[in-house]
């Protein structure tokens, strides 16, 4: 008994060291910040908790530094280096921002994987104006293109007849896009100079993808390689592309073969002798 209490307390003893031995949760990086009101010239003091050892760079900012270091008065701003233990402080002196408040404090690690943190600050005395929206310009890609017919049966009598392609253009811009055109020539590769109509874009939102199919006339006689030059042009921009495509009127060309070989055979036929049947039996 007393061997399996001794067992039963040193279990718990070992139990309670590896749980004093656990590591505590790492704290949420924190800003907090001396003053809630300054103005040009005086000294902001701030501390950081339970932030990643490394560099930090710290700056005042207007318009809730939404635009980031855009909105900051980079000029004044300060870099220092915060230990393992995750506590620092600073100072930097107050520069009016390049845009109007709402103010901020802006904390920024400097590294691949970077911490941020703002806190609010009351800029008193300074009046600058209010920072401008800015819309990215749209900006379309050709995501896909494809030559999806080239011709039919007229083609392969070489007759003039349509090759059909596929153009998928996407929108990877911030705004719809909605004033974009598209030019189209077509001809011989590297010749292309023949106007082909173009289909109307309509309106592409962000992110989408939207595909058009384009039909390319292509004129008497078919035969060999043919190209569709497009560009789409926006405001923001331009997209290029080439389609190319070959046809050949295999009928047509294997048409006098196949009539010359019916003309063999049929002399063939004509020059075959005639098979004797077998001979009468006269009557008895």
């Amino acid at each position: 008994m007393r061997a399996r209490a001794a067992l039963a307390a040193a279990g718990l003893a070992l139990l309670t060291a590896l749980a004093g031995a656990a590591p505590a949760v790492a704290a949420e990086p924190a800003l907090t910040v001396a003053q809630e009101s300054v103005r040009a010239g005086d000294k902001l003091s701030f501390a950081l908790r339970g932030w990643p050892a490394g560099t930090v760079h710290a700056e005042l900012c207007g318009n809730e530094a939404a635009r980031g270091s855009t909105d900051c008065a980079t000029s004044a701003a300060v870099q220092f280096y915060v230990p393992a233990t995750g506590k620092a402080s600073g100072r930097l002196t107050v520069v009016a921002p390049p845009v109007a408040c709402p103010c901020v404090l802006r904390v920024t690690t400097l590294g691949a994987a970077p911490t941020t943190r703002t806190a609010p600050v009351a800029l008193k005395g300074v009046k600058v104006e209010a920072a401008v929206e800015t819309v990215a310009p749209a900006r379309l890609r050709v995501a896909d293109l494809a030559v999806v017919s080239t011709g039919g049966r007229a083609a392969l009598l070489g007759w003039s007849d349509e090759m059909v392609v596929r153009v998928a253009l996407r929108n990877e811009g911030t705004v719809a896009v909605t004033d974009a055109t598209m030019h189209l020539l077509t001809g011989r590769p590297g010749r292309a100079g023949e106007v082909v109509p173009a289909p109307q874009l309509g309106v592409i939102a962000p992110g989408q993808t939207r595909e058009y199919l384009i039909r390319v006339p292509v004129g008497a006689p078919v035969f060999g390689a043919y190209e569709l030059s497009g560009e789409v042009r926006t405001a923001g921009g331009k997209a290029a592309f080439v389609a190319e495509a070959e046809s050949y009127p295999w009928a047509l060309v294997a048409l006098p073969g196949l009539l010359l070989l019916l003309a063999l055979l049929r002399v063939v036929l004509r020059r075959r002798p005639a098979t004797a049947g077998p001979e009468a039996t006269p009557a008895a």
